[in-house]
């Protein structure tokens, strides 16, 4: 009888084991697939999101040394809770030449408060430059309207609110409609509420401290080109500075890599676990299955026989859990990717992951019975009868 066949049989009459072999496998390459899956996937639509917005700079009137700041902008002085400002009527200016080199323009006021004996950062912004601007905003809530905010994730954290708490704001009480996901900047840190409100809380009508804006048209990157579009800012615009924001991208990188790190460390963790498994099950398999290898051994089947048809088993098995893992984390990752990447991922069906997946489980399979496999083919069919 052939070997390939003599495991197959195995298999077949140890049904239940098989099925705990293979729920193990699964489980193991079912994470890894997930996990795999979700960050090549926020990868991918970070890169799309990051290259669609351009380059990112930043126009704010000229000042001296200050302390308080927002994405490198200082916003107060270490005396004075005031900053200068520039007039919202540049925001105007800046529509008429959108289109030759500046796509997203996004004003902001922001204002240094203290709630609770805390000091914080409230940010007037209009929320669909700001969107269209950072495609990477996830807020857990609503938008908000007149009299609302939305906490960035540390803010929230820092002054004890969710979504539904009210907060007072210089004498003010507003709603908190949502919290902003986590950016890893300083938006985390901040208050956000719509531009007009700000203005209006803080009396500062018709004025912004900064505004953010897109210098690159959607997916080009050219250095000279940049430097060229904030030349033309600075001479069409007196007395303020223009600067590119360098860190908005890695920031949003970092994330993702912080994320991956951990992908692969639960991967390691579980897959070590799932060969655990399959070591100590083909272990067992090994003393019940004595008085099959002492015949096998009697009618002349060799060590390497044994080792071949354990190997065999172990094969199939994984391959089988391989398999399955796939299409199991592929479907756990289109349903988790929501809830654990805070992204609208779209997960799709890797085949190279499929191959990588089936590679894994086999290796992972094939090196857990190894050692098994090797004991099995030194039982002396002597001892093994007189085991029984």
């Amino acid at each position: 009888m052939h070997l390939g066949n003599i495991a197959v049989n195995n298999l077949k009459v140890r049904k239940i084991k098989v099925l705990f072999l293979i729920l193990g496998i699964v489980l193991g390459i079912t994470t890894v697939v997930t996990l795999t899956s979700i960050t090549l996937a926020m990868q991918e639509q970070l890169e799309d999101n990051l290259n669609a917005v351009g380059q990112l700079a930043i126009i704010t009137p000229v000042s001296d040394s200050l302390s308080l700041s927002y994405n490198g902008v200082s916003v107060a002085s270490t005396t004075s809770y005031q900053s200068r400002t520039i007039s919202e009527k540049i925001v105007e200016k800046l529509e008429d030449i959108a289109g030759q080199g500046v796509s997203v323009i996004a004003p902001k006021l922001v204002q240094p408060v203290e709630i609770d004996s805390q000091k914080m950062l409230v940010a007037g912004v209009n929320f669909d430059s700001e969107l269209r601007l950072k495609p990477y905003w996830l807020v857990k809530g609503n938008l908000p309207n007149t009299k609302q905010v939305v906490l960035g994730l540390l803010a929230a954290e820092r002054l004890g609110l969710a979504a539904g708490d009210t907060v007072d704001i210089n004498g003010s009480r507003f709603v908190v409609s949502g919290i902003l996901a986590e950016t890893g900047t300083v938006e985390d840190k901040l208050i956000y509420m719509a531009l007009p409100e700000a203005q209006r809380l803080f009396k500062r009508a018709g004025e912004i401290t900064f505004i953010e804006v897109s210098i690159m048209p959607p997916g080009k990157e050219d250095v000279y080109r940049e430097q060229a579009v904030i030349k033309q800012l600075e001479d069409e615009f007196p007395g303020v500075n223009v600067v590119p924001v360098k860190d908005q991208k890695q920031a949003r990188r970092d994330i993702v890599d912080r994320f991956a790190k951990f992908s692969v460390l639960v991967s390691v963790v579980v897959l070590v676990i799932g060969g655990l498994i399959v070591l100590t099950t083909m272990m067992s398999s090994v003393k019940e299955r004595t008085r099959e290898i002492g015949i096998f051994r009697a009618i002349g089947f060799r060590q390497s026989h044994i080792i071949k048809v354990f190997l065999t088993e172990a094969l199939i098995i994984s391959i089988v859990g391989g398999v399955i893992g796939y299409f199991s984390g592929i479907l756990l990752a289109k349903f988790a990717s929501p809830f654990i990447a805070q992204l609208d991922v779209q997960i799709g069906w890797n085949p190279g992951l499929g191959l990588a997946a089936v590679l894994t489980s086999s290796f992972i399979g094939l090196i857990a019975s190894a050692y098994p496999a090797y004991l099995a083919a030194r039982l002396d069919p002597v001892e093994a009868f007189r085991s029984l």
